[in-house]
């Protein structure tokens, strides 16, 4: 069996252990891989590291509190837009 197929049928939790989709999971530990490599590391580094790559994004709203903040409005005004206009997310 493929491995990827593997992790979609053994796993129940995402990465940072809480329940989620196993697919999810799956696409989060092969990013994880991904980013590990040092060729990857390197040609993110240039011309200096990205702000908005997904280790980045995470640590910044764990160390900016503002960052954060302003994360967390945005949050809400999709929210907020998505109920106004009734959107409901459906896969293709």
């Amino acid at each position: 069996m493929e491995p990827n197929l593997l992790c979609l049928s053994t796993s129940r939790h995402n990465v940072e252990g809480k329940p989620g989709n196993a697919v999810t999971n799956c696409l989060s530990s092969r990013r994880q891989r991904i980013n590990d490599r040092p060729a990857v590391k390197r040609g993110c580094a240039v011309p200096s590291e990205s702000q908005i790559v997904n280790k980045r994004y995470q640590e910044r709203l764990e160390e900016e509190p503002d960052f954060k903040k302003k994360e967390e409005e945005l949050a809400e005004i999709g929210k907020k837009a998505k109920e106004q206009y009734g959107y409901k997310y459906s896969s293709p």
